[in-house]
């Protein structure tokens, strides 16, 4: 049987020089067995706009949990990348 879940971490601001943090996501239920996690980054509710962007990378996945890591994208050099935001990750996991 399929097994489906989803939710939304925070991820947090990332002040600083650093141009990457990484957060756990914790699945409510374990699979039985690894599942594929697919996530993306949410603004801070509330907030209006901001040009921020993104990307996350998947770095580990167990039946229990996964570790994304987000980077922050549109500033150059990348060390100069911390962000002040309180930045969210939404994230889905499928397991057969």
């Amino acid at each position: 049987m399929s097994n489906i879940q989803s939710g939304v971490v925070t991820v947090g601001n990332q002040n600083g020089t650093t141009f990457a943090k990484e957060v756990t996501i914790n699945f409510p239920q374990p699979f039985p067995s690894t599942p594929t996690v697919v996530a993306n980054t949410l603004q801070e509710p509330n907030l209006p706009p901001i040009p921020d962007a993104f990307a996350v990378s998947i770095v580990s996945v167990s039946p229990q949990q996964a570790v994304a890591r987000v980077y922050r994208v549109d500033v150059s050099p990348p060390q100069m990348g911390g962000w002040a935001q309180n930045l969210q990750l939404g994230w889905i996991a499928h397991s057969w």
